[in-house]
């Protein structure tokens, strides 16, 4: 048998060569496919901490919070149960509710008057601080995998497009998409284009204000019974609340949630969405639900369940005059019940969420 040419053997090395660089670029991929996890943007809530606020400034209360090991205000979650039924709630501290204790928070109220149903359904608690809509399209992506939820329901509020204009995406294939350092990668690589070729969303214009008081004289008045004192807060409150009567706010808002909508549909999970209203919205007179409209349209484009409280709370306070606000967003107790009913109200309306029947015999009633 003849020895293998010198051409032959170098065909045969590079071959090998060739295999053993597969093989390490496969081997750091698979490392980064594992560590992919981190990252994280914007603010979020320290794992595995316990700590306590002493007189709270809103509630007055000393509150204890316990944060689980996702950095999420919830106990511990385990391995997924056959009779569980997840549903991830997004938002910020209205959601959150640190100014209170957990058992009294939106997502715990939501939980007990969800019991005795066919399967346990858990209302996790995914709120942060200050939080707009892209902080929480960001948890969602760093959670999702562990949590597993059945059901995404995002909690927005009014100034939810106040980092949102920073937004923007470049989406990957579906099948690369399932890679969670691919999809980590390509956030990075957006941040990067940003940075050096002054790529992103739309910046809101403080000026737009002028727009909306058009001329008028506005100054500070009966906020809750006429139309110019109501619109002198918004004005006022130009770059919180007040930007959910701007309409570019709305139109930067729509690339977030569609993109929401990729990342949970990709995922096969619905996903659903609330809007938390102003407490002059509610408490006075003067209605005005420019917001609520907007946000209606834009899930109604989008094909979003939408969930609006503001009915349920203002009849409540125009039939008991019962305190549902602590300052001009955040609810008491009481403000959390009523929220919590109008919203597991239009979540079985949906029919997100398992009923009090068996599952198969709601399928078969479908």
């Amino acid at each position: 048998m003849s020895a293998p040419s010198p051409g032959e053997r170098r065909r045969s090395g590079a071959g090998a060569n060739l295999l053993l660089l597969l093989g390490s670029l496969l081997f750091v991929f698979l490392l980064c496919e594992v560590g992919a996890f981190g990252g994280s943007r914007g603010a979020r809530l320290r794992p595995n901490t316990r700590s306590q606020f002493l007189n709270h400034s809103l509630s007055k209360r000393d509150v204890l919070i316990e944060v689980n090991s996702l950095g999420l205000r919830y106990p511990e979650l385990g391995k997924k149960g056959n009779d569980e039924f997840r549903v991830l709630v997004l938002g910020d501290s209205i959601t959150l509710g640190d100014f209170v204790p957990e058992d009294e928070t939106l997502t715990r109220q939501l939980e007990k008057l969800a019991a005795g149903r066919s399967k346990k359904i858990l209302f996790i608690n995914a709120g942060i601080p200050g939080a707009g809509t892209m902080e929480e399209l960001y948890l969602y992506q760093e959670v999702r995998d562990r949590v597993q939820p059945d059901l995404v329901l995002v909690e927005m509020y009014l100034n939810d497009a106040q980092t949102a204009g920073e937004f923007y995406v470049k989406s990957i294939p579906p099948l690369f998409s399932k890679s969670r350092f691919l999809t980590w990668a390509a956030n990075r690589v957006q941040i990067v284009g940003k940075t050096f070729f002054r790529e992103g969303g739309v910046k809101i214009d403080p000026k737009w204000r002028e727009g909306f008081r058009a001329g008028r004289d506005l100054k500070s008045g009966n906020m809750f019974g006429s139309k110019d004192g109501f619109d002198f807060e918004i004005y006022n409150a130009y770059m919180d609340f007040g930007l959910a009567w701007n309409p570019r706010s709305w139109e930067i808002l729509d690339g977030v949630v569609a993109s929401l909508r990729q990342e949970t549909h990709e995922k096969g999970t619905p996903l659903a969405i609330a809007l938390f209203p102003v407490h002059i919205q509610v408490l006075g007179g003067y209605q005005d639900h420019y917001p609520q409209d907007r946000c209606r349209e834009l899930c109604a484009r989008r094909g979003i369940p939408y969930l609006d409280p503001l009915p349920a709370l203002r009849a409540d306070w125009q039939a008991k005059k019962e305190k549902l606000f602590y300052d001009h967003c955040h609810y008491t107790p009481y403000g959390y019940t009523v929220v919590a009913h109008a919203i597991l109200a239009g979540l079985d309306k949906e029919r997100l969420i398992p009923g009090s029947e068996p599952v198969a015999e709601r399928d078969r009633t479908r």
